[in-house]
């Protein structure tokens, strides 16, 4: 009886999981997109590995939006750069652990939009794949990442201005703190999940 109850608990979780992943989508491969999600490598601020795997998982609105800044840099001669996109909840736990710091790691019990699927950490780069100065590496907790910092040079600010009017003009938000994360309108109030995708999932060729 006790092994039946605990069954059904689990399978509870489990539909529920399910249920709260269903307005997520994973973005397939591009040309226009380079995926660097540092969190399924050794190359973060951590020095571990998080994800079991590199995949970009968003809501489904996020990735209507995320499309037209996609064509709007296109049209620009630029590519985009995605270094974080839905994040578990579990996930933002082992961050905040490395990192308890609100002003770049938001609590989990007050939720990351990331694990709402409605954050982006995005960065550009030239025709030929070379990543645009900002002032800053990705994930560089200095104030200099900050969005309106002092001490830029002319070309780092140009390319920030040009980041945020990409993501602006498609709905997006930027945060105080990080010239890279970007919140869907609206997002704030959808619910946080822990669903964990499968590394058996492959994106496919766009």
């Amino acid at each position: 009886m006790k092994a039946v109850l605990i069954w059904g608990i689990l399978m509870f979780f489990i539909f529920e999981a399910r249920a709260q992943a269903k307005d997520l989508v994973l973005l397939n491969q591009s040309k226009s997109i380079i995926y660097q999600i540092k969190y399924a490598t050794k190359d973060n601020f951590t020095g571990k590995q998080i994800y079991d795997c590199p995949q970009c998982w968003v809501h489904k609105d996020v990735k209507t939006a995320l499309d037209k800044v996609i064509k709007l840099a296109d049209a620009k001669g630029y590519k985009i750069v995605l270094y974080d996109c839905y994040r578990p909840s579990p996930y933002q736990w082992k961050l905040w652990e490395a990192k308890p710091d609100s002003r770049y790691v938001m609590h989990p019990k007050k939720g990351s939009i990331h694990s709402r699927g409605g954050a982006l950490d995005i960065g550009l780069t030239d025709g030929k794949g070379n990543e645009l100065d900002f002032g800053t590496p990705y994930d560089s907790f200095l104030e200099k990442s900050h969005r309106n910092a002092k001490g830029l040079t002319t070309a780092q600010i140009k390319n920030r201005k040009l980041l945020d009017s990409l993501l602006y003009s498609a709905g997006f938000v930027g945060i105080r703190t990080e010239w890279w994360h970007f919140d869907y309108k609206g997002s704030r109030a959808w619910p946080l999940m822990s669903w964990k995708w499968s590394c058996e999932s492959k994106p496919k060729p766009k």
